[in-house]
């Protein structure tokens, strides 16, 4: 059951459409995050601050949060349509479409909206409307495609010296007036058959059926919840639409406990919109102030609690938007369970504190946006009103914890899929030799490679990027020398691929300061080896053309050449034969003053294919190292053993070294050794390893040879 569950989320989940409301959920978080602060700081309930922000500058402090919270929580559904159905085309429409979809849908928002017929369409256009705005959004975007899909070739260009743009939306009109009309017949058929003056206001209607003749009982207040839930998931702002049912159930229980107890009696009725309010919907709606405490004290990943943070605060004051539309909770499969048990479970041990006397009924009608723990105690008038909060909240904390650690599972997994793709593009273009911009992409691999850039960039400031050191040994088994290899372990995807470390380093234009990093830590971590150890061999560290012509590169080049001969080093630079390709006259100068310098160089991924043969006869490169790919494949492939046998062959009459990389067992060592090559690479001898791990082995290797 639990794999065919997967199975079901799993399908869901990248389902288009809701990886769409997804994305476009999140595309809008800053205009939550505005609009919530304003609208706390309007409903701040401290009476005196209330009547300053009122009065002062004769109200307009009061009217600019309203401006702002108008401008964004008022227009919230608006920003939706488009953002979803943005996000919707961009999968499935690189050009067309990918900006007259958005408007479209937005036309068909105002229709179902019923803009400019009625009072409660300006309502719509705000949270309450966001199930209309998702509505519209994936059902335009999907109409318009299908329809320009399927009108394609069949509808009249005017190409002959007309504009591109003119002519897109020339060829746009028919697919668009259909969708429209669609749309308006639809509306029209709805606010007829059923006498509402809006696609909104009929869940308004239907919600009111539904309750006003289950009366203020048990069983309306927990079909309330549950309902409230359910409607928030689907993104229908529940609250609101069930306005009316609270009015006319809940509204008038909490006026007649007041009244009770102005006269001397005890309150009778449990059931009150407070009751609701304070001991259920603490935080918003889900009781997703819990959802709050439980990413904060059990989940690891760091963008959820970095969200949490965020939403704390407008959450404090019960404004919920930020955590349901952010994390996301809506259409999210992982919380629909806790998202609905956790209000039921709050709603009963609420109602049964209060039936047995426990805790006090409410007495007092409470501001909604009045903190937890505060407001407890203000509609009881006792502290056991904040107790029971407390109590509702670690109990709801509890509830969302195995789902959140699921939550986090599906997200590492999910990430860990498009980290592979990303990968593999790395891996394709280093095939084709063809380039690739990776954080350029439109999909969600572009937005995890702009994501592990922003990383890559903190990393790089607090120095937390790894260097491992691969040996270098010849045939008699003596390590004659090391590769500096970069190695970033992420706090969420673990070790990345180092190809794909340095491809963001150079869009971000960090290569040169990540070289220049990896240069300067291999070098102290060199000297260290050979203080502690008295080995003699080289240290080879790679390097780019872009940072061959940066002149801080050079100064810390010309900084550590004294210092190469005063210590005795052997410092060998390396340059892959894919960069050597790129490299122009001024590149020739720099590699000839670098010889200058005292450091070694050497062509790495060397294979014939691309370098020009003038870098070697000119004596610039003092190495070249193979291609892998010739190596692992020399065995099975002869064109490769002979292609290996050429430059090694060509190594003796022009005088230059010959490593092997990827040496990876016995017998392909012993065909490198019988054509000459008698320097190696690989796992044969030894991975990439740590510094301190590489001075205990060699150590042990030198031990005969050398006293510390």
């Amino acid at each position: 059951m639990n794999e065919v569950a997967k199975k079901i989320f799993t399908k869901i989940e990248n389902s288009p459409s809701v990886m769409a409301i997804r994305s476009g959920l999140v595309m809008i978080i800053p205009i939550l995050l505005i609009g919530s602060m304003c609208l706390v700081l309007q409903g701040f309930p401290i009476h005196k601050y209330q009547v300053f922000i009122n009065s002062a500058l004769d109200g307009n402090i009061y009217n600019l949060l309203n401006f702002i919270y108008n401008a964004t929580f008022g227009m919230g559904s608006v920003f939706l349509t488009i953002t979803i159905s943005f996000c919707y085309t961009r999968k499935y429409s690189k050009k067309r479409n990918l900006f007259t979809a958005p408007l479209v849908s937005l036309m068909c928002f105002f229709i179902l909206c019923g803009v400019l017929r009625t009072d409660v369409s300006w309502d719509a256009l705000g949270v309450k409307g966001m199930f209309i705005a998702i509505v519209a959004a994936i059902l335009a975007s999907k109409l318009l495609l299908l329809i320009t899909d399927a009108t394609k070739g069949k509808l009249t260009g005017y190409s002959d010296g007309s504009d591109i743009d003119f002519n897109d939306a020339v060829y746009n009109i028919i697919p668009v007036f259909i969708v429209i009309s669609i749309f308006a017949i639809v509306s029209t058929l709805i606010t007829y058959i059923f006498n509402v003056d809006s696609f909104f206001e009929l869940f308004v209607r239907v919600a009111n059926a539904l309750f006003i003749p289950l009366g203020r009982t048990f069983l309306s207040g927990i079909l309330f919840v549950i309902a409230t839930s359910i409607l928030w998931f689907f993104g229908i702002h529940g609250s609101n639409v069930l306005e009316t049912v609270a009015s006319e159930l809940f509204v008038p229980a909490i006026d007649t406990n007041i009244q009770l107890v102005a006269n001397g009696l005890e309150p009778t009725e449990i059931l009150t919109k407070p009751f609701f309010d304070v001991f259920i919907l603490m935080g918003g709606c889900g009781c997703t102030i819990s959802l709050l405490v439980a990413i904060l004290v059990f989940s690891k990943k760091y963008s959820n609690r970095r969200l949490s943070k965020l939403a704390a605060v407008p959450m404090v004051f019960n404004v919920s938007e930020l955590m349901v539309f952010g994390l996301p909770v809506i259409l999210n499969p992982i919380m629909l369970i806790p998202f609905i048990l956790t209000p039921v479970a709050c709603f009963l041990t609420t109602f049964i504190a209060m039936k047995t006397g426990i805790v006090p009924l409410v007495i007092s009608d409470v501001n909604w946006t009045t903190p937890v723990i505060i407001s407890g105690y203000v509609a009881t008038g006792s502290i056991a009103g904040s107790i029971l909060q407390v109590v509702n909240i670690i109990m709801g904390a509890l509830i969302y914890r195995p789902f959140i650690l699921q939550y986090d599972k599906r997200r590492d997994a999910k990430a860990l899929h498009h980290l592979k793709k990303l990968i593999n593009i790395i891996k394709k273009s280093e095939e084709t030799v063809s380039p690739v911009t990776l954080t350029e992409l439109t999909d969600e691999l572009g937005g995890i490679a702009r994501f592990l850039t922003s990383d890559l960039r903190y990393a790089l400031l607090k120095e937390d990027i790894s260097i491992y050191y691969q040996p270098q040994y010849n045939n008699k088994k003596e390590c004659i020398g090391m590769e500096a290899l970069i190695r970033w372990n992420h706090p969420a995807y673990g070790m990345i691929y180092p190809p794909l470390v340095v491809q963001l380093a150079r869009e971000s234009k960090l290569l040169t300061e990540l070289e220049s990093y990896v240069f300067k830590k291999s070098i102290s971590d060199y000297i260290m080896i050979k203080e502690q150890t008295g080995f003699s061999g080289k240290i080879s560290i790679n390097i780019s053309t872009e940072t061959l012509q940066s002149k801080e590169y050079m100064k810390l080049l010309e900084k550590n050449s004294s210092l190469n001969q005063a210590e005795e080093m052997s410092i060998c630079l390396e340059i892959t034969e894919q960069t050597a390709l790129l490299t122009d006259n001024k590149i020739f100068d720099t590699l000839l003053k670098i010889k200058k310098l005292g450091y070694k160089l050497a062509i790495d991924d060397f294979s014939m294919g691309h370098t020009s043969i003038t870098y070697l006869q000119n004596n610039q490169f003092d190495v070249v190292k193979l291609d892998g790919k010739l190596v692992i494949g020399m065995i099975n492939n002869p064109r490769s053993f002979n292609i290996v046998k050429s430059i090694v062959e060509l190594s003796h009459s022009l005088g230059f070294s010959v490593i092997a990389e990827y040496v990876e067992d016995k017998k392909q060592m012993q065909m490198l050794e019988e054509i000459g090559c008698v320097q190696y690479q690989g796992y044969l001898f030894s991975p990439a390893i740590e510094c301190e791990e590489l001075i205990i082995r060699l150590k042990k290797e030198l031990g005969d040879h050398y006293e510390l």
